[in-house]
């Protein structure tokens, strides 16, 4: 009966070879535990490597994503500014052309009035001049007629029923368009001085309105371009 580590020891010696045993199984522990490192410092080195290329791929990403953004944005924007020429140069030719079409209104009703005043012309010269008057003038005010109505139309669609100052302008649009459609109708020339004022008021008052507007239209340029993200979160995904 084995009862120290004295007669422990006088059995294991009894064993043949147990020195070689001993040292044989403290050289495996060895080569296993260095074989186990060796398999953990791998897998460290593996996972930082790992890391590292996630580490770019996200980073690459992003840069790819900002430029997508900023590219998107910049599009919007450059479109965005078109809109904005366009608004301006159609708007401020639209209201001068209003305003010459009904002088010219008024121009013409004097010279007809002058024409029909004078006495020094039989009546049948005074008929004869009043229709070359009267064609003279028809084919010119046809071409600027179906120039404003189609404009007119235009910067109808041009502008966003959603916007307060959009539908502002639209209203004036309107307004204007019944004016120079009512010019055509009216005999008295105390009515086409009411019609012209009542043009100035709303020529005025559209030009303000659509500075107005221009200018909040360049704001949200100036952000798109400075905030790419912020526009580019602002769009609907498709339905």
């Amino acid at each position: 009966m084995i009862t120290t580590l004295a007669d422990a020891w006088v059995n294991l010696k009894g064993v043949p070879n147990i020195v070689g045993i001993l040292v044989g199984g403290v050289t495996a522990l060895i080569a296993a535990t260095v074989a186990l490192l060796g398999a953990v410092i791998a897998a460290l080195v593996s996972l930082r490597n790992t890391r590292k290329t996630l580490d770019h791929a996200k980073e690459t990403l992003e840069v790819a994503r900002a430029s997508s953004a900023r590219a998107a944005a910049t599009f919007i924007a450059e479109k965005r500014q078109k809109w904005i020429d366009e608004l301006r140069a159609d708007v401020a030719a639209h209201l001068a052309e209003s305003q010459e079409y009904l002088w010219k209104w008024d121009g013409a009703r004097q010279r007809a009035a002058e024409v029909m005043n004078d006495n020094a012309l039989l009546l049948d010269d005074r008929t004869t001049k009043m229709k070359v008057l009267a064609l003279e003038f028809s084919d010119k005010n046809g071409v600027i007629d179906r120039s404003h109505q189609e404009r007119h139309h235009r910067l109808r669609f041009r502008l966003n029923p959603n916007e307060a100052d959009h539908l502002r302008l639209r209203d004036y649009l309107d307004e204007i368009r019944k004016i120079f459609d009512d010019t055509a109708r009216i005999k008295d020339r105390d009515t086409a001085i009411a019609l012209i004022a009542r043009l100035e008021t709303l020529v005025a008052e559209a030009d303000t309105l659509t500075n107005e507007i221009l200018k909040t239209e360049w704001e949200r340029v100036k952000q798109e371009v400075a905030y790419p993200d912020r526009m580019i979160a602002k769009i609907p995904p498709p339905a």
